[in-house]
């Protein structure tokens, strides 16, 4: 059956209703669960959107982490050029 190679991380979110429902169902069936489940993501993309508190928290938390990821990248080009310094004297790395 194709769904023995169905990724476990997918398979898992699913009731197994849902998957015995939907192999027993036709092509033009499964193509409209597809459309409605794209529809479902559509109105889930849009709530989140147009969430207040939650587009606010994420602008707090990158106002937070901000000073960290700069910090972390200034770091990491350190290291890149330390190691763009030692090959181009002719060390191996």
């Amino acid at each position: 059956m194709a769904d023995k190679s169905f990724p476990e991380r997918y398979r898992k979110k699913m009731p197994p209703e849902f998957i015995d429902g939907v192999n027993s169902m036709d092509t033009d069936e499964i193509k409209q669960k597809i459309l409605e489940a794209e529809s479902h993501i559509y109105e889930i993309e849009n709530e989140k959107e147009f969430n207040i508190k939650l587009q606010q928290a994420k602008e707090d938390l990158k106002l937070m982490t901000q000073p960290i990821a700069e910090s972390k990248g200034i770091e990491t080009a350190k290291i890149k050029y330390c190691l763009y310094v030692l090959e181009t004297r002719g060390i191996s790395l």
